[in-house]
């Protein structure tokens, strides 16, 4: 690799991990533009949106935590009455608001997705245009945004693995596998759909609109720059800026 590939692979690990910081609160920025759409109040946190539209989860969190090798493996134990109960309450409660419930859910997704296209398009147009062996700072811009889909295949990845390491744990934290609960669709549905259209953009942004010369850049880059701004950001200064 020559010295100027090797300087935009700096630049470009710099970009990633501002673009993942930026990425993870757009996200949440657009749960929050739903809730706010619908009456709620909602706080933004470094990596998740609180709404008060819910009830109050928190005796059976408490409950979720003392208990939750028993709860897994259906076992008796002895706040299980009181468990079932709050479960059932927070289970009618959002079968009652389930429209509501699920547009909050699909905001971040849709933010998501509604920046990664917007950023692939533009990419496409100025690549028509000038179809230079580099890429200009702007297309350079066009490329991070688009690649705001990648967090839909890096979910869907990171879900499979989790569940294959742990079969018997049921992992729905994503917002497409919740929102595919809530409409009594197969878990991973949503996912699979967002997946596949994150693969075929992500493949088309690097094989196609990206310079051969400067493909080993953006991929190093982005390794290094996205792993390194998930981990500064959800694990250092996220909880101290935005706990």
């Amino acid at each position: 690799m020559s010295w100027p590939e090797i300087k935009l692979t700096l630049v470009l690990s710099l970009a990633f991990v501002l673009v993942t910081v930026i990425g993870t609160l757009s996200h949440e920025a657009g749960h929050w533009t739903a809730a706010r759409l619908l009456g709620c109040k909602a706080e933004i946190h470094y990596a998740h949106m609180n709404s008060s539209s819910g009830p109050d989860r928190l005796r059976y969190a408490e409950l979720w935590r003392e208990n939750r090798e028993a709860i897994l493996a259906d076992r008796d134990f002895p706040d299980r009455k009181e468990f079932e109960e709050e479960k059932q309450r927070l289970a009618d409660w959002e079968e009652a608001h389930k429209t509501d419930r699920l547009l909050i859910l699909a905001g971040g997704p849709l933010q998501t997705m509604l920046f990664g296209t917007i950023g692939w398009l533009l990419l496409i147009r100025s690549r028509r245009k000038y179809p230079n062996e580099r890429l200009s700072i702007f297309q350079w811009g066009w490329v991070l945004l688009g690649l705001f889909w990648s967090r839909e295949l890096f979910n869907a990845i990171s879900g499979v693995i989790r569940t294959l390491l742990s079969p018997s744990t049921v992992h729905l934290n994503g917002d497409e596998l919740r929102m595919a609960g809530i409409l009594n669709w197969p878990s991973w549905s949503i996912a699979a759909v967002c997946a596949g259209l994150s693969l075929g953009i992500m493949l088309h942004i690097c094989l196609v609109l990206v310079p051969r010369k400067q493909l080993a850049s953006l991929l190093v880059a982005g390794l290094l720059g996205c792993s390194l701004g998930f981990y500064g950001w959800i694990y250092e200064i996220g909880p101290r800026i935005l706990p």
